[in-house]
């Protein structure tokens, strides 16, 4: 009885089932103990149930490169199906000069050698981090979260290179349990309607309550897509964008990038600077999305004024005493003073006007977007970037309270008809 030696080449399932049926033709008729290995190994160990994501915002890899580190790592993820784990996503990020393959629910650290991923880690056990988000910033892997022991986990680690192994990050204050959306140097966590973010230089967390964030499932299908200049999180009832390195935080209106939720485990997702190629289990392309979205679509989060969570009990004691300081001067005033308090404005106060009442001055004109970032007193003396997000966080602010007065929005946007690359606003009242 002759045995003919094969091997899976880079066409994992489709070409490991055509070279059994010519190989083991004989067998499989003959022998019931190889019909039910085969078809173990066909459902079981070879059909990976894990989807890849290559992030590559440089565009540094060639696409025969890509090509070979997919099919690869299906066959990798396929191996480990034997511990019964049903994996999401496994990631391909750029650390150190080297490609690492990051498996979900394991703390497995693959490195791209020679054409071929090989371990690095030192151990061969499951990891406490499925569905956790695993992301690169400055020399260091990291993952954070995710469900352990049927428990939800708020844990920052990081992958130390010279011990291989993973180690708790104690630099950092205790961090909320959620979601992760890496940005420049920092992390954005949401947590129900609780947005954090955690500087991963200082350590520092500042939170606030964001009320357009909803209630989240991690355990559904969600996506973290790192780019060159944005990182997207997608879920099917929250979708949040960060644009780097200002780290602006923007939540979604409409369902912008539904494509990605329509991709199949078995489909690479490749991100290449600011775009997305969808790739099926033959490398053959898709679809593709791109992250350069409109921001009309999305709208701002300020949390920059969101209070560090060591230092809550001392704002506390500080209002006290404010409170009590500002309590005993008025007490004082009053008592020294029986003159009647002038209820008629200062010159300077009847000059205040808000923002909301200028445009409500400017009804029925057209304005620049200079006109309009001088009505929003908006600097000069800051970024594009930053300018964008205030007159887009303003635009946001006063077309909701304008909705609540008139039932409808207040400034419109419209194309320049000289410019078309520009836009006008135009005030209706």
């Amino acid at each position: 009885m002759n045995i003919n030696v094969f091997f899976i080449n880079s066409k994992p399932l489709k070409t490991f089932r055509t070279q059994l049926s010519k190989n083991f033709p004989d067998l499989l008729r003959k022998s019931f103990v190889l019909r039910i290995i085969f078809v173990w190994l066909i459902l079981g160990c070879v059909q990976s149930n894990a989807q890849i994501i290559i992030s590559d915002p440089d565009a540094l890899l060639k696409m025969e490169t890509i090509d070979s580190m997919f099919d690869q790592a299906l066959l990798i993820a396929g191996s480990k199906r034997n511990a019964q784990v049903d994996f999401q996503h496994c990631n391909i990020v750029h650390n150190r000069q080297e490609w690492y393959l990051l498996l979900d629910g394991h703390f497995d650290v693959f490195v791209w050698k020679g054409g071929k991923w090989v371990n690095t880690y030192r151990k061969d056990d499951l990891g406490y981090n499925f569905l956790s988000t695993k992301f690169t910033s400055g020399d260091k892997i990291y993952s954070y979260g995710g469900y352990g022991f049927w428990r939800l986990t708020g844990e920052l680690i990081s992958y130390d290179h010279s011990l291989s192994e993973w180690i708790i990050s104690r630099d950092f204050e205790v961090m909320p349990k959620g979601v992760c959306i890496p940005g420049h140097e920092l992390m954005v966590i949401v947590s129900g309607n609780e947005l954090s973010t955690l500087d991963l230089k200082t350590g520092r967390v500042n939170t606030c309550i964001v009320d357009v964030v909803s209630q989240f499932q991690l355990r559904l299908p969600t996506f973290t897509l790192i780019g060159k200049n944005y990182t997207v999180f997608l879920e099917e009832n929250l979708q949040l964008l960060v644009e780097m390195p200002e780290n602006n935080i923007y939540t979604l209106k409409v369902g912008a990038l539904h494509n990605v939720h329509l991709t199949r485990k078995e489909d690479c997702i490749h991100i290449k600077e600011d775009s997305i190629f969808i790739y099926d289990s033959n490398f053959q392309e898709k679809f593709r999305e791109s992250l350069q979205v409109n921001f009309d679509q999305y709208t701002p989060v300020e949390c920059s004024k969101g209070k560090s969570l060591i230092s809550i009990w001392k704002s506390v004691i500080l209002l006290i005493l404010l409170l009590g300081t500002v309590l005993t001067v008025l007490i004082s005033r009053r008592n020294k003073s029986a003159k009647k308090i002038d209820q008629v404005p200062t010159e300077t106060e009847s000059l205040n006007i808000s923002p909301f009442d200028k445009i409500i001055q400017a009804a029925g004109r057209t304005l620049t977007q200079d006109e309009l970032d001088l009505i929003f007193e908006i600097p000069n003396d800051i970024s594009p970037e930053s300018k964008r997000f205030r007159r887009a966080a303003m635009i946001s602010d006063i077309n909701t309270k304008s909705k609540l007065l008139h039932a409808k929005e207040i400034i419109l946007r419209i194309k320049d008809p000289v410019d078309k690359r520009k836009y006008l606003y135009y005030i209706e009242l």
